[in-house]
């Protein structure tokens, strides 16, 4: 029987992040990287820049203070 491989996907909400880094300070894989453009709050917001590294580890989930990243676990 093969392993299952998994698979993440990550997104930011840009318009809840404050452009505090944490995501991409702690990120181990360099998910993130910070957009050109500004959110309606006046913030340059972090982007995902290679969802396709992302390892599932979920530490920007647990410090990110606005709520704003999501990891959602697929199957390939």
């Amino acid at each position: 029987m093969p392993a299952k491989i998994k698979a993440f996907t990550t997104s930011i909400n840009g318009e809840l992040c404050k452009a505090c880094g944490y995501c991409a300070e702690v990120c181990p894989k360099e998910v993130f990287s910070q957009s050109g453009e500004f959110n309606k709050q006046g913030y340059n917001p972090f982007q995902v820049a290679h969802s396709e590294n992302c390892v599932g580890c979920l530490t920007c989930i647990a410090l990110c203070p606005e709520f704003a990243v999501s990891v959602i676990e697929t199957e390939d």
